[in-house]
């Protein structure tokens, strides 16, 4: 009986202990500094933690509660502890913007360097928020701007990949080294050339970042702007690099890449500072024209072809401009090739046609269109098969029924 007495005793004492820490936390987070004190005289454990393992001083503070907050301090509580997400008090209030609980954090000797379990420091919380003044703040005080997450990324990287000049600016007069690179390979110049923020750029190539570097996957600033659209930001870029060597610059590369998505200001630029329209790109199995008739930019397509672009250049699996077309089902590129003096009986390397590629598609359309220009319908594959075959694998009854009329 005494046994039970004690271990209900026991179990009384924990469950109030529990309850005082509960009111306690609950009043860090409301900011009622009286419930505070009040919570503290009756017992409660300064230390105890939410089942996010926040303390009472980052329940203060994520909710900007600066009375509370300096209370909490002055009883005692860690300014470095964390929660279970590496998040400490003066990571949460430059993440929130709270520019006077950044100030007392760091007078109380708060570690401005301390991560969050992804490794990105207060300085990048602020940054990924937009709050310069702490950011400004947080490098008078000597943090190091060189400082990587998880992913190596900076936070000139982070400044420039949401458009902020002005942090950018910070942290080059702070010391940050303008071509550090991530684990891609990628520096800040090319994130900053993915946005349309020709100010950004400016300032990193002013600040002498190379325009020469290629990151993982062999691009320069120039291909990464030229394959997001980013017209005046290749048109910088073009300049600052005016009477160098182009294929250092990697304007081939460009040019396929700006065919690929259609971006025909920026091709016909690049055009004019001396891209090769037929080059095959390092690492590229097509050409500009190869590319655009794939994609089935029409415009694209005119363009390149009034430029000067060979009209059944091969490469790679041996396919045309119009095979290439023929297989994405793009009518309209079709069109404008052979209207330009497409091959419509070219053959790719396994003896493949246009013909038989819109008959497996399904295009009655482009079909037609490859009869009236004169394709061959008897023309066979290396396996023997012919367009209607072709068509027959599908079951598109309506090729098969035009392709054995025409066959008559």
């Amino acid at each position: 009986v005494l046994v039970t007495v004690a271990a209900l005793l026991s179990a009384c004492n924990s469950w109030s202990l529990k309850q005082k820490n509960t009111e306690f936390l609950q009043s860090a987070r409301s900011g009622n500094v009286a419930d505070l004190q009040s919570a503290i005289d009756a017992g409660a454990d300064i230390h105890a933690r939410d089942s996010a393992g926040n303390t009472a001083l980052l329940l203060a503070v994520s909710e900007r509660n600066k009375d509370a907050a300096l209370m909490l301090l002055q009883a005692g509580l860690d300014a470095n502890a964390r929660n279970n997400y590496g998040e400490s008090a003066l990571y949460l209030a430059s993440s929130g913007g709270f520019l006077e609980i950044v100030k007392f954090l760091i007078q109380a000797s708060a570690n401005p360097e301390l991560p969050d379990i992804k490794g990105r420091t207060p300085m990048m919380a602020a940054i990924a928020n937009r709050h310069m003044e702490i950011v400004r703040l947080l490098i008078a005080n000597g943090v190091n701007p060189e400082a990587q997450d998880q992913d190596t990324q900076t936070a000139l990287m982070l400044a420039a990949d949401t458009v902020q000049p002005e942090i950018m600016h910070l942290l080059l007069k702070a010391g940050a080294q303008v071509d550090s690179t991530d684990q891609y390979e990628t520096t800040a110049l090319f994130r900053a050339a993915r946005h349309d923020s020709l100010e950004s750029v400016m300032l990193l190539v002013e600040n002498g970042a190379n325009i020469y570097h290629r990151d993982y996957s062999n691009n320069t600033a120039l291909m990464t702007a030229a394959s997001n659209g980013q017209t005046s930001i290749v048109t910088y870029l073009i300049n600052a690099e005016a009477g160098r060597d182009p294929a250092r610059q990697g304007l081939d590369e460009a040019l396929v890449q700006a065919s690929r998505g259609g971006h025909n200001n920026i091709i016909l630029l690049l055009l004019d500072a001396g891209g090769n329209i037929n080059a095959f790109a390092r690492g590229e199995y097509f050409s500009p024209l190869m590319i655009a008739a794939m994609q089935g930019h029409v415009e694209t397509v005119r363009i390149l072809i009034e430029a000067g672009a060979k009209i059944d250049i091969r490469h790679g699996s041996d396919c045309t401009p119009l095979i290439l077309a023929a297989q994405g089902g793009h009518t309209e590129s079709m069109r404008v090739l052979i209207g330009a003096g497409a091959n419509v009986n070219a053959r790719e390397m396994n003896n493949e046609t246009a013909l038989m590629w819109a008959a497996y598609s399904g295009n009655v359309e482009a079909v037609q269109l490859l009869l009236d220009s004169g394709a061959e319908i008897s023309a066979r594959d290396q396996r023997g098969d012919t367009a209607l075959q072709w068509a027959q694998k599908k079951n598109h009854t309506e090729i098969i029924q035009l392709l054995s009329h025409h066959a008559q």
